[in-house]
């Protein structure tokens, strides 16, 4: 019985397949899977999302990272090594230092502790501390102001009002303001951070002549910028 040439036509195609090599495609994602970051974008291997290296991957240029992509720049933990030799080992956002972690220089200097927006603000997470207050002050806030000079403000309300104070004494960071001086604000010039101040000051009775005195606040601000810290006193009947 003789085959028919439509199917014999069609086993051979079929026999080809089976023993010929595969061929493997490689996805748009996988080909065009890209870092952001220059120092490190020459190339890249692990994990990708929507073309951007995100997870865990090694992306290699004229410096190295080693940890978690997120958005095509590191993201997460990871190890940097900078041309130079010097080293970070820790927390990433958004492709600069954020959190806590450790910076080794290849001279030998090593920083352990925190950063803010790849900025080392010392062994603490949080960029300020109240060191010492009176208990006639209710609460001290610390903000940091946007697109201003190093400074240091220091406002004082009562009431959710201005409170004018008279400094008595002051040293450290604050030690640039004359005694005897009163305000309700004092701004302080800061060249270097971080800073340390301390105050001694009188405050007036909202409804009588009496003066509460020796009132004591010290502060300290590791991370730079403009700072505006708020001093909230109790209230006086």
């Amino acid at each position: 019985m003789m085959m028919n040439p439509l199917n014999f036509i069609s086993c051979i195609f079929f026999l080809n397949l089976f023993l010929s090599e595969p061929t493997i495609i490689n996805t748009p994602q996988e080909d065009d899977c890209k870092v952001v970051m220059e120092t490190i974008n020459k190339t890249y291997e692990g994990e990708c999302k929507k073309g951007l290296a995100n997870g865990e991957g090694v992306a290699v240029g004229i410096d190295q990272y080693t940890g978690q992509f997120k958005k095509g720049v590191p993201d997460g933990k990871g190890k940097y090594t900078w041309a130079n030799g010097d080293v970070y080992d820790g927390n990433w956002k958004n492709g600069v230092k954020d959190g806590e972690g450790k910076l080794m220089r290849s001279e030998g200097l090593t920083l352990t502790g925190y950063w803010i927006e790849d900025e080392y603000i010392g062994t603490e997470k949080v960029p300020y501390q109240v060191i010492q207050k009176s208990g006639d002050i209710l609460r001290v806030g610390f903000r940091k102001a946007a697109d201003e000079p190093n400074r240091v403000e220091t406002k004082f309300l009562q009431n959710h009002s201005e409170l004018p104070v008279r400094i008595t004494s002051a040293n450290g960071g604050f030690s640039v303001l004359p005694p005897n001086t009163t305000h309700p604000v004092f701004i302080v010039p800061v060249e270097n951070f971080p800073f340390q101040g301390y105050l001694q000051f009188d405050i007036p009775g909202t409804l009588s002549n009496t003066v509460i005195s020796n009132v004591d606040l010290e502060f300290k601000i590791s991370q730079s910028g403009s700072w505006v810290v708020t001093v909230e006193m109790l209230a006086t009947n």
